[in-house]
């Protein structure tokens, strides 16, 4: 991992700050090539020396289709539960839905949230704030990006009842994100979501 060395040097982390892990595109199927593991095992490391208070996790937790079954799918214990078993990573996820969730039961996602003592994805979209230490506070937006990114184009391409379900997060999601950016008075405000303002990318 190239960045081991600048995130074990930085002794500024260690006072005054908030900290946490994110990870997006994570949740492989453990086939033969999967590094999932490894990935897993590196952010216990560093969530050990940098104390960590949470996970984000940004989405597409279940390649290729999403979930198929419910709260009892055996993705959530093959793909998170059972990779992610640093004592660390042992604290709440924060998570959001990517594309490749929205191609199964997403509503299994949000139902995780009431069985896993870990995951947490109480709605499509929700906010948590947390206090820094030293002072100050920090304000998460966690939203659904691809209600965002949802058109007549990408309509064709899932269900009806997926595309019913998006159209209806985009009704709800924009007047709330409005409301979020107007009214927080937090000192530090960020925006989390699974498609990227910016790409390096050719998908910009």
């Amino acid at each position: 991992w190239p960045f081991y060395s600048v995130v074990f040097s930085w002794q500024a982390i260690q006072v005054g700050a908030l900290h946490f892990l994110a990870v997006g595109d994570w949740g492989c199927d453990l086939g033969i090539k999967c590094v999932q593991h490894k990935v897993a095992a590196s952010m216990g490391k560093v969530g050990a020396l940098l104390n960590i208070e949470f996970v984000v996790g940004l989405g597409d937790h279940f390649y290729p289709n999403g979930l198929s079954r419910d709260v009892h799918d055996k993705r959530f214990q093959q793909t998170f539960e059972r990779v992610y078993t640093a004592p660390a990573l042992q604290k709440r996820w924060y998570n959001v839905l990517g594309n490749h969730d929205w191609s199964g039961n997403v509503s299994a996602h949000l139902a995780y949230t009431n069985v896993s003592s870990r995951w947490y994805e109480p709605d499509f979209f929700f906010t948590d704030i947390y206090r820094i230490q030293g002072g100050g506070t920090v304000q998460i937006l966690y939203l659904d990006t691809n209600s965002l990114t949802f058109n007549q184009s990408s309509s064709k391409r899932m269900p009806m009842q997926q595309s019913r379900m998006l159209m209806e997060q985009q009704r709800r999601q924009a007047p709330w994100l409005r409301e979020q950016l107007t009214q927080s008075t937090a000192d530090w405000l960020l925006v989390v979501g699974h498609h990227g303002v910016y790409s390096g990318c050719a998908r910009k």
